[in-house]
């Protein structure tokens, strides 16, 4: 929701140009940016790391949290830094699906956050009616966020175990998704604006289509592995079960899909 009312707030803070000698950017930057820098102290200081340390809860909502962090990390239940697990992230084919995944959902997203202002324009509204009007993709976006948020949720979907594991593996994919914010700065071009910017719609296109045949590959893959898991002898098991640190190779894992 903050993308949708972000435009018009920004259009607002423009205004101020000139107020006490400063440009309109500069009051963008100085009255958006600043709280988020003094919130980033805030929460290094108070975010807990574990419900552990978690002082706001009770001694029962701590046990709670933890034995549902239990249940969702199945065999993987180790809590401490791993150098075995920080390169497992990194030679699991899991990451780099998941951060072409990732990437193919970034490009469309960031182009619409870039350029719908500019698509709008083309209704040829003022500024404050054309930044409104950006307001309903937004919210249907907001919506399919927390439907898919919830989803995953219910259906318990994590795909990477291990703590250190799942942190780097997370932390590659949102790193390389991002790089399709700088794609999608070059996705609607100018001189496409004459034919109703087809090459960007295109591309956008071509992505999401990358995204769902990514989507499917992945979950056909893991339930592939689920399903040769579940076939395992116990003979076959105590042999994939031997070692320490197995994340989600333990033979007792289950991918969601």
């Amino acid at each position: 929701m903050a993308g949708a009312f972000g435009g018009v707030l920004a259009w607002l803070l423009a205004r101020m140009e000139g107020v006490a000698g400063l440009h309109g950017w500069q009051w963008i930057f100085l009255l958006e940016g600043l709280p988020t820098v003094l919130l980033a102290f805030v929460v290094l200081y108070y975010l807990p790391d574990f419900p552990e340390t978690a002082t706001f809860l009770t001694p029962e909502e701590k046990e709670l949290a933890i034995q549902r962090l239990r249940i969702d990390a199945g065999p993987a239940t180790e809590t401490h830094f791993s150098w075995r697990q920080f390169w497992m992230a990194f030679k699991d084919w899991k990451t780099y699906i998941f951060m072409m995944i990732f990437i193919m959902s970034t490009i469309p997203v960031y182009s619409l956050a870039f350029f719908l202002p500019s698509i709008v324009t083309e209704f040829k509204l003022d500024v404050v009616t054309t930044q409104i009007m950006t307001v309903p993709a937004y919210a249907i976006a907001c919506a399919c966020t927390l439907i898919g948020a919830f989803s995953s949720d219910r259906h318990r979907e994590p795909n990477i175990g291990g703590h250190t594991k799942r942190g780097v593996a997370s932390a590659a994919i949102v790193s390389f998704g991002n790089i399709g914010g700088a794609i999608a700065g070059q996705v609607y071009r100018a001189p496409d604006q004459a034919n109703g910017f087809v090459n960007g719609h295109a591309i956008c296109a071509g992505c999401l289509g990358m995204l769902v045949t990514l989507v499917l590959t992945s979950k056909y893959l893991l339930h592939r592995e689920n399903r040769r898991r579940d076939r395992l002898t116990p003979e076959e098991f105590a042999k994939e079960a031997i070692g320490e640190e197995l994340c989600d190779l333990h033979p007792a894992w289950r991918y969601m899909t």
